[in-house]
C-alpha cells in the first residue's frame, strides 16, 4: 500500500466534498478503502488531514546523524558498536546508547558488532606469569613476599596481585 502525502489526503478529502464514492477515491489514489474511511473519520474529528503526534520517545538522532553513522559502518565495516559510539560522541558531541546504534545499522541494512572481550590477562600480567615471582610478590605456595626477584622461586607462578594463582607448569 503507498502511503499517502498530505496532498493526496487534501486530495481525497476534495474528492468526498464533491460527492466522489469512496469506491472510485480509493481506486483513484490506489488504496484500500479502509485507508479512505479512516481519513475521513480523522478529517472529521480533528479538522486536519495531518498525522497525529505518535506515542513514545523520539528519535534521539537526526538524519544526518544516521548517515554519519551508516556510512562509518560502510567504511569500517568491522567496527564494533562500542568504537561508534565514541567516534558519535567525537564528532556530535552527544552519547548514544549502544543499541541505539545497533539499530539504525539494522534499519539501514547493515550488521551491527558488538566488541570483543578481552583477554583475562593483559600482556604485563602475561609477561609477569612467564618470568616468575618479582620483587614484593606474594608467592601462592609460600605465601610470604620476597625481596629480591626470584625466578621460579617455589614452582609456582606468581604474580604482584592476588587475583589469579595458578600452579607452574614445567
Amino acid at each position: 500500500m503507498p502511503r499517502l502525502t498530505d496532498v493526496d489526503r487534501a486530495r481525497v478529502i476534495g474528492q468526498l466534498q464533491a460527492g466522489v464514492l469512496k469506491n472510485q477515491v480509493a481506486a483513484l489514489f490506489g488504496v484500500s478503502l479502509s485507508t479512505i474511511s479512516k481519513l475521513k473519520a480523522k478529517f472529521h474529528i480533528t479538522g486536519d488531514v495531518r498525522d497525529r503526534p505518535r506515542s513514545g520517545c523520539p528519535k534521539k538522532t537526526t538524519p544526518q546523524e544516521d548517515r554519519f553513522l551508516t556510512l562509518s559502518a560502510l567504511r569500517y565495516h568491522r567496527l564494533s558498536s562500542t568504537y561508534l559510539q565514541s567516534r558519535f560522541a567525537g564528532r556530535y558531541g552527544q552519547r548514544l546508547s549502544t543499541q541505539a546504534i545497533q539499530n539504525r545499522l539494522h534499519a539501514a541494512n547493515l550488521q551491527s558488532h558488538r566488541a570483543a572481550r578481552r583477554p583475562a590477562m593483559t600482556a604485563l600480567y602475561h609477561q609477569a606469569r612467564l618470568m616468575g615471582c618479582h620483587p614484593t610478590a606474594v608467592c601462592d605456595q609460600a605465601g610470604d613476599q620476597h625481596e629480591e626477584e626470584v625466578p621460579g622461586c617455589c614452582g609456582c607462578v606468581c604474580f604482584f596481585h592476588k587475583l589469579l594463582r595458578l600452579p607452574f607448569v614445567k
